[in-house]
C-alpha cells in the first residue's frame, strides 16, 4: 500500500514562523506617558484641548493641573479623570477665565497606591487679551482709512461687530483664585492670617483647607459662602498643629456642580524653634542676589524648589539653568522679568534627570546684555 504524506502543514508552520515576526516587528511602539499639545512655547486662546498619554502601572486616576508663572507656587486644578488616555485628548481646557501670561501645564497620573509620577509642559503663552485687543486695533484703523463721507461698504461690517466687546474681560476680573499671604518659605509661628481673593464667576462658596506639603491629610480651616476679594480667607493658629512644612488648598464650589481649587506649598512653621539671633555672617548669605536653596551636599528628589533672590538695580530679567557637576552643558529651567526677593524662582523636575550631582546657575541680565552670575554646586539627585 502506498503512503501519502500531507505537506500543507509544514507549510502552514513554516508560513507562521516567517510572518510572526513581521507582525511584532511592525506593531507601533507604546506612546509615551505626558503632554503631547499645547508644546512648549505654544501660543493659545479660547477652547485648548490638552492631549497626551495618561497611562501607569496600577493606574487609578488622572489630574491635570494649571500653574501660573511667577514668584508664588500656584497650583489650580483643572480636572481629574478615572480612565486610562492613550495620544487622545485629556481635557478641554476654557481659557478666557484666566488671565493672558505664561503658564505650565502638569499632567499627575496616580497608582491604586498612592504612588504617582509628573510630567510638565512649560512656557505656554496665553493670549486671548492680546488677540482681542489686535481685533479692535484693525477695525479702528479700517474705520479711520474711509474717506471723509464715505459710506462702508457691507463687507466692512463684519470688522464694526460687537466680537472685541463680546469678550471674556469680565470674566477675566471676576475670576480670580490666589493666596498671596503669607508667603511660601518664611518661617510662621502663632496666628497666621491668610490673604487673597476666591473670587469665581457662578461660586456659590469657598473652603480653605491646611495639609500636608505633600498633598495629603488635610483639615478644613475656614468654609463661607459668597466670595472674597483681596481679603482675609482665614486665620491659621499654628500652635495646633505640630512644626513642620505644610500646603494651603483654596477650593471653590460652582452652582453648575464644578469644584476648582489651587495649592500653595511650603509653608513651614516654627514654633516649637528658639527665635532665631540675627548674627553678622547670616545677613550677606539671605539678603542679596543668589541661590538660596536647595544648598550644597543637599539631597533632593521629585518636585524640588529652587528658591533666593533674583533682582536688583537696572535688572531685566533672571535666567536660571542646571548642569551636570563640572560640566557646562548647561540646560534652560526658566526665565522671568519678575523680581523676585527671598522667594521660589522655580520648581526643578529632579525625576527627569539621572541621579547624580548638579549645578544650579542663576543669571540676574540687564539691559545692555551683561549679567551677574551665581551658582549652588553640588546638588545631591537620587532617585
Amino acid at each position: 500500500m502506498k503512503r501519502t504524506f500531507d505537506t500543507r502543514w509544514p507549510r502552514a508552520i513554516l508560513l507562521c514562523c516567517l510572518t510572526l515576526p513581521l507582525l511584532i516587528l511592525a506593531r507601533p511602539a507604546a506612546a509615551e506617558p505626558g503632554i503631547t499639545s499645547p508644546a512648549t512655547g505654544a501660543a493659545v486662546m479660547g477652547a485648548v484641548t490638552i492631549r497626551g498619554t495618561a497611562t501607569i502601572d496600577n493606574f487609578q486616576r488622572y489630574e491635570l493641573y494649571l500653574i501660573p508663572d511667577g514668584p508664588l507656587l500656584q497650583r489650580i486644578w483643572l480636572t481629574t479623570v478615572e480612565r486610562v488616555v492613550v495620544d487622545g485628548p485629556l481635557f478641554t481646557w476654557f481659557t478666557p477665565p484666566y488671565p493672558d501670561g505664561r503658564y505650565s501645564l502638569q499632567l499627575r497620573l496616580v497608582t491604586q497606591s498612592g504612588d504617582y509620577r509628573d510630567y510638565y509642559t512649560s512656557s505656554i503663552y496665553l493670549v486671548n487679551q492680546a488677540t482681542i485687543h489686535a481685533t479692535a486695533t484693525a477695525a479702528a484703523l479700517t474705520a479711520t482709512a474711509l474717506p471723509p463721507g464715505t459710506t462702508p461698504e457691507p463687507t466692512a461690517v463684519p470688522t464694526a461687530t460687537a466680537t472685541p466687546t463680546t469678550t471674556a474681560t469680565p470674566l477675566a476680573a471676576t475670576t480670580v483664585l490666589t493666596i498671596t499671604e503669607p508667603l511660601p518659605g518664611v518661617a510662621l509661628r502663632g496666628m497666621v492670617t491668610i490673604r487673597g481673593t476666591a473670587n469665581v464667576t457662578g461660586q456659590l462658596s469657598y473652603q480653605l483647607h491646611l495639609g500636608l506639603d505633600n498633598g495629603e491629610g488635610f483639615d478644613l480651616l475656614r468654609a463661607l459662602s459668597g466670595t472674597v476679594s483681596s481679603g482675609v480667607l482665614g486665620v491659621w493658629n499654628t500652635r495646633r498643629w505640630p512644626d513642620g512644612i505644610y500646603a494651603l488648598r483654596l477650593r471653590v464650589h460652582l452652582r453648575s456642580g464644578e469644584v476648582r481649587e489651587m495649592l500653595v506649598s511650603d509653608f513651614e512653621t516654627v514654633n516649637e524653634a528658639p527665635l532665631p539671633v540675627p548674627t553678622p555672617t547670616a545677613t550677606p548669605v539671605l539678603a542679596g542676589p543668589g541661590i538660596y536653596g536647595p544648598r550644597s551636599e543637599q539631597t533632593v528628589s521629585g518636585q524640588v524648589r529652587i528658591w533666593g533672590w533674583a533682582s536688583g538695580p537696572g535688572f531685566e530679567r533672571f535666567d536660571l539653568h542646571v548642569a551636570r557637576a563640572g560640566s557646562e552643558e548647561w540646560l534652560w529651567l526658566t526665565s522671568s522679568s519678575q523680581p523676585i526677593e527671598r522667594n521660589t524662582l522655580a520648581l526643578w523636575d529632579t525625576g527627569r534627570y539621572a541621579a547624580g550631582r548638579y549645578d544650579l546657575r542663576l543669571r540676574l541680565v540687564f539691559p545692555d546684555g551683561n549679567y551677574d552670575e551665581y551658582r549652588m554646586p553640588g546638588i545631591v539627585v537620587v532617585r
